[in-house]
């Protein structure tokens, strides 16, 4: 059997990194973890990769030194995982030696890309519908290749302020993936807010700057939009004091100002964590009440290669005419007709279609029947 082509990715987030190496796996290649720099240099030294994917705030040693100290003894292709890629840390990645930054964490597009470049072709797969499945910049069309989207958007829908599709896309596409994001985010959540409360009794700005920063990396990652903006300019006071008290050669502190800000910020952060276990406390629930899932081995109710292709034309035709009715009719007995990774399809077409997305439906069904007579 050949032996797959290796990705490394370096992160500290158990979650995170998991995610990522399952992605890296997807395309049938082989994903390793680092939980530090200092554990990917040895890593390196110790065997070959197509690429690493290198975080930015890890413990022992950061991104950008650990990129700097591999660039001493190896050329592997690294790309920085950060949220800015045009600021001053990309501008500190590629300085050190990082051939691209990417956005943190990686979309399936991103992972392409690289794959492309760096591993032969015929060494990868990619599956039907994963660009589909993954593509963050189609916001709004993640339809439900993975059969339980569907479901955890209703649920997520009860959190203020929540994008289920940025968070799902940043999950690689899977519901799996996201509740298991938002489970580490629970616990993050926490853990940070008790740093932001440490700040209010201490004044230290570091502490700070560190916990918003953590909150900032954690609400992107589930798609909080808003709360990801505000722990950035939360972030952004932090090091303006940090500054000013190194100008000015004095003990950084906070002002009865910056104090305000930091209690309503908790509180927001507050009120977002309680949705959102609320949210994944009902959504566990439906699971463990719902029934068995769907069984795409075999049709529902099978129909004769006749049949099918009546209905096909039918669905066609209605498609021309952007006849929703009529669309959403054939694309139903399509679906209980067909099976395995093709009803998948269909289904995901339904999902489309009920939100009038006309060019995915036939983009969808134009590949499913591409072959056909």
């Amino acid at each position: 059997m050949t032996e797959k082509y290796k990705a490394l990715i370096v992160d500290d987030n158990d979650v995170n990194a998991t995610i990522s190496a399952e992605m890296i796996n997807s395309f049938e290649l082989e994903g390793s973890i680092a939980v530090s720099g200092t554990e990917a240099i040895r890593m390196i030294r110790e065997n070959n990769y197509a690429f690493v994917l290198m975080d930015y705030i890890m413990p022992e040693m950061n991104g950008i030194e650990a990129t700097r100290r591999i660039r001493e003894f190896s050329d592997v292709p690294i790309y920085a995982m950060i949220e800015d890629r045009e600021g001053e840390v990309a501008a500190e990645f590629r300085s050190a030696g990082a051939d691209s930054v990417i956005s943190k964490p990686p979309r399936v597009t991103d992972l392409i890309r690289i794959i492309r470049v760096h591993v032969p072709a015929g060494a990868y797969r990619i599956e039907e519908g994963m660009l589909l499945n993954g593509a963050g910049e189609n916001e709004g069309k993640t339809y439900g290749l993975d059969s339980d989207i569907s479901r955890v958007k209703m649920f997520m829908s009860m959190v203020s302020g929540l994008n289920t599709v940025k968070g799902i896309s940043n999950a690689g596409g899977s519901a799996e993936n996201y509740i298991r994001l938002i489970r580490a985010a629970s616990g993050d959540i926490r853990d940070y807010m008790k740093e932001l409360s440490d700040y209010l009794k201490t004044g230290d700005p570091a502490v700070l700057k560190h916990a918003s920063h953590c909150l900032k990396i954690v609400f992107s990652n589930i798609g909080f939009e808003e709360l990801t903006s505000e722990s950035e300019r939360i972030e952004v006071r932090a090091t303006d004091l940090l500054n000013d008290a190194e100008i000015n050669n004095t003990i950084p502190s906070f002002t009865a100002g910056h104090q305000e800000i930091v209690t309503e910020y908790i509180s927001h952060t507050m009120t977002a964590i309680l949705q959102l276990d609320d949210a994944l406390e009902s959504y566990m629930k439906s699971l463990e009440e719902s029934g068995p899932e769907t069984d795409y081995s075999r049709p529902e109710h099978p129909i004769s290669e006749e049949e099918m292709k009546e209905v096909r034309d039918y669905t066609a035709a209605a498609l021309e005419k952007f006849e929703i009715d009529y669309i959403l009719e054939g694309l139903n007995i399509l679906k209980d007709a067909l099976c395995g990774d093709e009803r998948k399809k269909i289904e995901a077409a339904i999902e489309a279609a009920g939100a009038l997305d006309y060019v995915t439906v036939k983009k969808l069904f134009d590949e499913l029947f591409e072959n056909a007579e």
